[in-house]
């Protein structure tokens, strides 16, 4: 997999946007994406990159907490009328 696709209306008009997920690593290379870019239907885009890699969500560190958006490297929670996105760095142990 080198990416993954997220429909998702970000910024609450009724059309769909897009979030990538980008450029994974190596299989044997700790982390699930480098870089993510919200692609909205105006064409508006804004992009951020890690400096290491993201990995997947931590359940524990989201427990009680509904994620809008269907991925498991990616959480999205609304509040009031505005999305947060939030990416987990790699923990090492």
């Amino acid at each position: 997999m080198t990416g993954e696709t997220i429909p998702f209306d970000f910024d609450i008009h009724g059309k769909i946007d897009t979030i990538l997920l980008k450029n994974l690593p190596f299989i044997e290379d700790p982390g699930e994406f480098e870089s993510i870019k919200i692609e909205l239907s105006n064409g508006q885009t804004f992009k951020q990159a890690s400096k290491e890699v993201w990995d997947s969500v931590d359940i524990s560190a989201t427990k009680g907490l509904i994620n809008n958006l269907r991925s498991d490297r990616v959480i999205c929670l609304i509040q009031n009328i505005q999305n947060f996105i939030f990416v987990f760095s790699h923990s090492y142990a």
